[in-house]
């Protein structure tokens, strides 16, 4: 969206531009992950190329068919249900209902748009296959993950002892209160691994915060005050600190501007 818009990407935004003028190189492979369906837990991967499609199924023992509780008591699924002990089902019904999954899968998508055909097992296939599955070996590699990890294990490691922490309070250097004669720059750090600094320069109780991606440069002429906290996805935000940037030479507050 924001290459369309004609604006610069941050370098620290993941994704990949698709769209317009500046849309980079398709790459030869997508990635996709399945582990939890509500109540259901599985490790599913899969890559799919321009037209072919690979997936492992890490849990083979468990069904296709895992859905929150409410969903079988849909009519639609009873029924299904129903047909499948009955032994009426055919086709790409029965393939749905199964009770356990192939450790491997490879489909056709242009042929096969359903993927109901598994060419695994196929020897016309074999070297796609192996191409596949190495590609699936080097991106849980490189993105180091967490699939394999029981969940107890997780929770452990994010909530130690069953309790929500929160993100450590994020410091600026240099540290406020200090004189300044001249505009500088302020850096923000948070000591909690893998969280994010955000920062507002607005005054007021719903201010709106900005996400911070490198030094603040700091101008007298910007009279507003600089707020930053830093959070993470499982913990509760840190306390809110205030930066006080005061010239005791001028006797004047100079406030943080925009980056």
């Amino acid at each position: 969206l924001l290459a369309l818009a004609g604006a610069p990407v941050p370098a620290h935004l993941q994704g990949r531009v698709f769209l317009g003028g500046g849309a980079a190189p398709a790459p030869e492979y997508l990635f996709f992950a399945r582990d939890r369906t509500s109540e259901g837990p599985d490790r599913i991967r899969a890559v799919r190329g321009h037209r072919y499609k690979y997936i492992r199924n890490f849990a083979s023992e468990l069904p296709y068919l895992q859905f929150p509780p409410d969903t079988y008591r849909q009519p639609v699924m009873q029924a299904l249900w129903r047909l499948a002990a009955a032994g009426a089902l055919e086709g790409a019904q029965r393939h749905f209902m199964v009770q356990t999954k192939p450790a491997e899968e490879l489909y056709d998508t242009e042929a096969d748009p359903h993927e109901v055909v598994n060419l695994a097992g196929d020897p016309a296939h074999a070297g796609r296959l192996v191409r596949m599955r190495t590609a699936l070996d080097r991106w849980i590699e490189s993105t180091g993950d967490l699939g394999a990890v029981p969940e107890a294990e997780l929770e452990r490691r994010f909530r130690p002892d069953g309790v929500y922490r929160s993100a450590a309070r994020p410091r600026a250097f240099p540290p406020g209160g200090g004189t300044f004669h001249r505009p500088t720059a302020v850096a923000l750090t948070c000591p909690t691994e893998g969280a994010t600094i955000e920062y507002t320069t607005e005054l007021g109780k719903a201010p709106r915060w900005k996400l911070y991606t490198g030094p603040l440069r700091m101008r007298a002429s910007a009279l507003r005050e600089l707020r930053f906290r830093c959070g993470r996805l499982g913990y509760f935000d840190s306390e809110i600190v205030r930066y006080d940037w005061w010239d005791r030479a001028a006797r004047v507050p100079r406030m943080a501007g925009d980056r």
